[in-house]
């Protein structure tokens, strides 16, 4: 598996060009006083999609054919992806949190530092919950299918969330009490029900990651 780690960080020194963008991108953010929950998410995602970028270069001109020639099993393949995911979103994470809490400290000294960590606990949490989501796909379906399968999926979410408001307001649906019961949910248990779905979510990912790589004939 260390061999796949250095494979995939040589390939990401090659990205120079977009690591440059995202540089200059957060700087102009930065110089420009934009709102600092966008720069939170901003780099930890961008840092996500270069270890999507990875598994597109393994594809490229049948490239997993021979990468499974080495002694390198498919299921540790799917692991390093994962780890990868974590690693990069992870270090992206880091940065762009304590850039931001530094920005937003300096804004409002008086700031609620324990809401503060759990709003950036909750970018976390999304980040392990899309890397979940595109782990599998971008195995099953290849780079371009993926992202396509993806937005997909993602339109069909919220066409659901929009299919449901409206039936619930044509029917003269009481959704009080789920209301009620949401706005009762302290912080401190939104956020654990929140890493509980992410633990969930990346738990059938990684099964389903596995069996797609194990269906896979090359």
């Amino acid at each position: 598996m260390k061999g796949l780690f250095i494979k995939d960080i040589a390939l990401m020194k090659h990205n120079k060009r977009l690591l440059m963008i995202i540089f200059l991108t957060v700087l102009f953010l930065l110089m420009s006083g934009m709102n600092s929950s966008f720069l939170m998410g901003y780099m930890p995602f961008i840092c996500c999609i270069l270890t999507m970028g990875t598994i597109s270069y393994d594809e490229y001109e049948n490239g997993l054919p021979f990468l499974f020639t080495l002694p390198v099993s498919r299921k540790e393949y799917v692991k390093e992806k994962f780890l990868l995911g974590f690693l990069t979103g992870g270090a992206g994470f880091l940065v762009s949190s304590v850039v931001t809490t530094v920005m937003q400290w300096v804004k409002t000294p008086e700031m609620e530092f324990l809401q503060w960590f759990l709003f950036c606990g909750c970018f976390l949490i999304f980040l392990a919950i899309f890397l979940g989501l595109m782990i599998p796909i971008q195995l099953k379906y290849g780079s371009d299918k993926g992202k396509i399968v993806f937005l997909g999926t993602f339109l069909i979410l919220i066409a659901l969330f929009y299919l449901i408001t409206n039936i619930s307001e044509k029917l003269s649906l009481d959704l009080g009490g789920v209301k009620q019961f949401l706005t009762g949910i302290s912080d401190g248990q939104f956020f654990v029900g929140g890493i509980l779905l992410a633990v969930v979510v990346l738990g059938i990912s990684y099964y389903v990651s596995i069996c797609n790589m194990e269906k896979k004939e090359f």
